[in-house]
């Protein structure tokens, strides 16, 4: 389906071309300024651009959409719906499609004393703690540790008393700033 312009710009004068007189519009301009105008001007699919003259004739220019560049260096084929282009290495230019990581959340369930282990499958050694509920009471004599690796979460530390706790887990490339 073509397309068509909404108007003509002359000597810093516009005639709008998409209302139902505008053919008989730019005639008159054109007579007015003893030049031959624009009677009409369509984009076509193609993005060329024909232009019928007031005296009947007609141009169709090359397309106005330019040549497409070559790929750009780095940019690896493939990838899928709902993947995103993410850096590899430090390398210049050496990138993958990756699927977007997903937080895991680990249920530890009532703690009464540290450490304490839990299964976690997903959770590996590159991701870090994005948030983390207590209960009551969550006071800790020394401080929480949180190690992650091979689909195990571990908690170390002194607690007062019995806690639920509930951690969540994101990649470390998805933590931006300090």
């Amino acid at each position: 389906m073509a397309e068509y312009i909404d108007e003509i710009r002359l000597n810093g004068e516009s005639i709008p071309i998409r209302d139902s007189d505008a053919q008989e519009k730019i005639a008159q301009w054109a007579l007015f300024s003893g030049a031959n105008g624009i009677a009409s001007a369509v984009m076509n699919a193609d993005y060329t651009l024909t232009l019928t003259f007031t005296d009947g004739t007609a141009y169709t220019t090359p397309s106005i959409r330019g040549v497409s560049g070559a790929d750009g260096q780095g940019v690896p084929a493939g990838g899928n719906a709902g993947q995103y282009l993410r850096k590899r290495s430090a390398s210049n230019y050496d990138a993958e499609w990756g699927a977007l990581p997903k937080a895991i959340t680990v249920n530890f369930g009532t703690v009464s004393s540290l450490p304490v282990t839990k299964n976690a499958p997903g959770v590996t050694a590159d991701m870090v703690v994005a948030s983390h509920e207590f209960g009551t009471p969550a006071a800790f004599t020394s401080g929480l540790n949180v190690t992650t690796g091979n689909g195990v979460v571990t908690l170390s530390g002194t607690m007062n008393g019995s806690s639920t706790v509930r951690i969540t887990f994101v990649s470390a490339d998805q933590v931006t700033g300090t």
